[in-house]
């Protein structure tokens, strides 16, 4: 993120509030929503879209929208309970316990009752002693083993140094005595840390870092694939040596390039979610001073390598004047002169209280809050539409146990978005 508050909070920030809402928006994105490679500026590739083998009937039972659906959606927001700075939360699988991480550093447990709302059970983990919440840095992930024996944390600690470590769960409650450390990445600035995680359908955890931080990459870390930053890395976490590297990443066996590195050319890829019937993998990546971008990758393109384009390319706009070969363009490009200064990425709606929206993408932008709704057409393209919802500095989203989606502010609240 550009800085994690506005004015209630005293970091750092780079941008203002946000202006005044405009009314609900509905816009067509030129790019269709199977990514487009840019190849020396001049020619444009559209890749086809295709899904895991095994989910290939239930993504075909899905029901196209059109942007008349989009506008009658049945979405609202519900207020569940008010925490101090929630970040992630997770649904244990095989249990009936939710985790919710705060940005200081505590792991509550919450308890969700029969109308929804949610109580605060209390820490069932305190890392706070360990972690540095200056600038951008904080508790910034959760996620969990699909057999829910692990809980995955990251998080900045008093050094700076970004650390993803694993938690045993025991019943679903974390077990400080069996913790390991994955990884690690000494930050050299406090913004730009990236953070967030996710694990897909075949267990493998996707590990977000930002460029390394300060303004412009002035490191050049989007494109220097011989080390982490401005990367979306993907390892095995169930081999505690401290992880394995899946052989099918596109750098697998390098000595050039980290084979760690699954997608890189993001600057701050701060919220990222994979389409658990789909594969998908869809990247909120914030901006410099000009651009916010969503893009989606197709599970059958993930293993191939997705150059971003940071910093040569801000969104789909030249940020240097330097050359660049293929990379992808985002599915979802847009300026900042309509107050949005931000995006914060969301997730893909997979809830059982609006099947017909199976599909559609949610995501947000942090300087006005407003929920927005995007789906690939069957034409391929991005159909998006920006509802009357508001989060106040949206700070992320995530999924519960049965498709809810559950949405963050900064300020404290945590929202359901429920179907009327």
């Amino acid at each position: 993120m550009k800085a994690f508050t506005l004015t209630c909070l005293s970091i750092s920030i780079l941008f203002g509030c946000s202006k005044q809402l405009e009314s609900s928006e509905i816009s067509y994105e030129d790019n269709p929503s199977t990514s487009l490679l840019y190849e020396d500026q001049e020619t444009l590739t559209s890749i086809p879209n295709t899904s895991l083998d095994e989910n290939i009937s239930d993504t075909e039972k899905r029901n196209y929208l059109d942007i008349d659906a989009l506008k009658q959606h049945p979405f609202t927001l519900t207020p569940v309970v008010s925490l101090n700075h929630p970040m992630a939360l997770v649904a244990v699988p095989d249990s009936d316990v939710t985790l919710i991480g705060q940005r200081d550093g505590k792991i509550l447990e919450l308890y969700f009752a029969d109308d929804g709302t949610a109580v605060n059970k209390g820490s069932v983990l305190d890392l706070s002693s360990e972690v540095n919440t200056s600038g951008e840095g904080g508790l910034l992930g959760l996620a969990v083993s699909n057999d829910g024996k692990e809980l995955y944390v990251s998080y900045t600690d008093q050094e700076m140094t970004s650390q993803v470590i694993s938690v045993a769960l025991n019943s679903g409650i974390p077990n400080s005595d069996e913790r390991r450390t994955i990884l690690s990445l000494a930050q050299p600035f406090s913004n730009h840390n990236g953070g967030h995680l996710a694990v897909d359908q075949n267990g493998m955890l996707f590990i977000g870092f930002g460029d390394g931080g300060g303004s412009n990459d002035p490191l050049n870390y989007g494109q220097d694939r011989s080390n982490w930053f401005g990367s979306i890395l993907r390892v095995d976490p169930s081999v505690e040596s401290p992880y394995g590297v899946p052989e099918v990443n596109p750098f697998f066996g390098s000595s050039e390039f980290k084979e760690e590195i699954l997608v890189w050319g993001v600057r701050n890829p701060w919220r990222y979610s994979i389409d658990k019937d789909t594969g998908d993998l869809w990247i909120g990546d914030v901006g410099q001073d000009h651009m916010e971008e969503v893009t989606r990758i197709p599970y059958e393109n993930l293993n191939e390598g997705n150059n971003l384009g940071w910093p040569i390319f801000e969104g789909n706009r030249q940020n240097r004047n330097e050359s660049l070969g293929s990379h992808r363009l985002p599915n979802i490009a847009y300026d900042h002169s309509d107050g949005r200064c931000s995006v914060t990425g969301g997730i893909v709606y997979n809830g059982q209280s609006a099947p017909e929206f199976s599909g559609v993408y949610i995501f947000s932008d942090w300087c006005d809050g407003r929920i927005r709704l995007a789906y690939t057409s069957q034409d391929g393209s991005i159909l998006t539409y920006a509802t009357d919802l508001v989060v106040p500095e949206v700070i992320g989203f995530s999924e519960g146990r049965n498709g809810q989606v559950y949405i963050f502010s900064l300020e404290g609240e945590i929202f359901e978005l429920n179907a009327k």
